[in-house]
């Protein structure tokens, strides 16, 4: 029991908190250190092992995304790496965009989703990976 400052200037008022429990938090139970991923007519399964960085492509809020090539195929693709913390609300967000991966892949005018993995406490969104990113193509193309 906690009694405010208040509380002692005025005898009979005081002010009793719990403590709140954060919910638990844990990454979904689908995700794998591996996934398969499906490119056009091939089929392969894919561990986080498996695939070595070529560069990176860019940084954000929540990760880091990098080109990375499968070592067994030699197939190319961006891997969003999001680092899964219990903080509620980070989680909430790396859900959210795992979600919107998966959905937006039946769209043909969207990035390519491949699969997801779980690893070292990372999140991987495997990705098609494109030439160039929307920030970089607007800078070529706003000083033409």
């Amino acid at each position: 029991m906690f009694v405010s400052l208040e509380a002692r200037r005025r005898p009979g008022l005081s002010l009793q908190v719990s403590a709140v429990e954060s919910p638990a938090v844990s990454i979904p139970s689908n995700l794998d250190k591996k996934t398969t991923i499906t490119i056009g007519d091939k089929t392969f399964v894919v561990e986080a092992d498996d695939l070595v960085k070529i560069c990176d492509l860019g940084r954000g809020a929540y990760g880091i995304v990098e080109k990375m090539r499968h070592v067994a195929t030699g197939t190319m693709m961006a891997v969003k790496r999001i680092t899964f913390t219990v903080n509620t609300q980070e989680h909430k967000r790396l859900l959210t965009d795992l979600d919107i991966c998966m959905r937006s892949s039946d769209c043909a005018h969207t990035v390519q989703f491949y699969g997801a993995m779980f690893r070292e406490g990372d999140v991987w969104i495997c990705m098609e990976v494109m030439d160039t990113s929307l920030d970089k193509f607007y800078t070529k193309v706003s000083f033409l």
